[in-house]
């Protein structure tokens, strides 16, 4: 049977909440307060809070984490391996990011890290930075130990983290391991519109295979996202978990948004949920949508269409263009290149297979305020798109009147805080 002490340490909190959990002679030690020492015969460990001790009589204690961000980061990171190794397409590098919301001005994050070892040799040494030093920052192994960490700064609020792993890297492999940290979301990442909450993670890189899970708070309730979802839960709490493949380009203007309400903060419920998610979307934008979805099955099914009499026809219009790789009717379309046609010129097999992806494949008619009867040239005007399946808003194209056809005039990606007035001065 393993031999196993508590001791309460000088400087540590003398009171501590521990689970001991015995098991083929193992046993686990949880630290829910204070800090304690786990000792065995084979050595002794110290235990903090969130962490826990495992103690065998073969092996020395282990302390790993017990955060449960960090599980599920080593959770989920077999499937990135799995997707690698398949080798269907090109996967550059690898993100997993698991982000709590604690409240409005705080999340606490967890997030795979990969880093060569550049150097000639195998080492235990990994240096990581210059980097913003954040609060409460802990590094975990995939194996969920603990990483000891040493910090040094270079200002107040950047520095270097060198890190000492318990195993050798060889030179050209990878560090593998999971950063904690808690800090302030990033502006316009978390935020609240009509009691809807929502909240953006984008990831920019190229060719990388990206997980996301976000972990909502206490009495959240989950409303819709913007990417297919899986839900789960963890530590007690919804979490929503998406996978997206960001190719050559990343669609880095279109942020992918989960949004949820939040009855314990707002005192919402159930009732407050929008319109639209009770089958009460606006009557009109349905008997466009319906007009916009069949004419796209007709195009998709190699029909053509032209028609630039009202915003949402110059945009199947478009939809056409590009689904039908037709030079000739983009131009027609597009103000900038019916101003300016030899841009038109500069049209690649990759550029529609670009659009066709960010404009087709990933867009779907959300809604769009009625246009004016009898509108000047130089009159911009909105349509609102959003990704198959998805009520949220993801991107605003905006149309401009010339001389009796409305023109595709550009997009604003996501359209927050921005209205067509902004596009003026594209138009000469």
């Amino acid at each position: 049977m393993t031999r196993m002490k508590m001791a309460a340490v000088i400087g540590f909190c003398a009171v501590s909440i521990f689970s001991v959990t015995g098991i083929a002679q193992t046993t686990e030690v949880k630290v829910l307060q204070g800090k304690v020492l786990a000792q065995t015969d084979k050595g002794t460990v110290t235990v903090a809070p969130g962490q826990k001790a495992v103690l065998s009589q073969e092996d020395r204690p282990v302390v790993v984490v017990s955060d449960p961000l960090v599980e599920e980061v080593i959770r989920m990171y077999p499937w990135v391996q799995a997707e690698k190794q398949a080798a269907r397409t090109r996967i550059d590098s690898t993100s997993i990011r698991v982000i709590s919301v604690d409240d409005e001005k705080t999340v606490r994050a967890a997030a795979l890290i990969e880093l060569p070892n550049a150097s000639s040799a195998a080492s235990t040494a990994c240096r990581i930075g210059v980097t913003s030093l954040a609060d409460d920052q802990t590094f975990y192994d995939l194996k969920g130990s603990l990483i000891p960490c040493r910090v040094e700064k270079v200002s107040e609020t950047t520095g270097y983290y060198h890190l000492d792993f318990p195993d050798s890297v060889g030179p050209g492999e990878h560090f593998k391991l999971v950063s904690v940290a808690r800090a302030k979301p990033p502006k316009n990442s978390l935020w609240s519109q009509d009691n809807v909450w929502r909240i953006s993670a984008p990831n920019e890189t190229p060719y990388c295979l990206n997980y996301l899970q976000v972990v909502l708070p206490k009495s959240a309730i989950l409303i819709d996202s913007s990417l297919p979802v899986v839900v789960n839960e963890v530590d007690g709490r919804v979490a929503v978990t998406t996978r997206k493949y960001y190719g050559k380009t990343t669609d880095g203007f279109y942020w992918d948004q989960i949004s949820f309400l939040w009855p314990e903060k707002d005192e919402t419920t159930l009732a407050d949920l929008p319109r639209e998610y009770r089958g009460l979307r606006d009557k009109r934008d349905l008997e466009l949508s319906e007009e916009y979805h069949c004419e796209k099955a007709k195009i998709i099914a190699g029909g053509k269409y032209q028609d630039q009499s009202n915003p949402l026809r110059a945009l199947l219009t478009y939809t056409s263009a590009i689904i039908n790789k037709d030079t000739d009717l983009l131009t027609n379309v597009t103000y900038t290149l019916h101003r300016h046609p030899e841009l038109g010129e500069q049209t690649t097999e990759e550029t529609w297979a670009v659009s066709k992806r960010q404009f087709v494949d990933q867009t779907d008619f959300l809604s769009i305020p009625p246009w004016p009867e009898n509108p000047q040239n130089g009159t911009l005007h909105a349509v609102y798109t959003c990704r198959p399946g998805s009520l949220i808003r993801q991107d605003m194209l905006v149309f401009v009147y010339h001389d009796g056809k409305w023109y595709q005039s550009g997009n604003a990606g996501n359209p927050r805080d921005m209205d067509v007035s902004s596009f003026t001065k594209y138009i000469d």
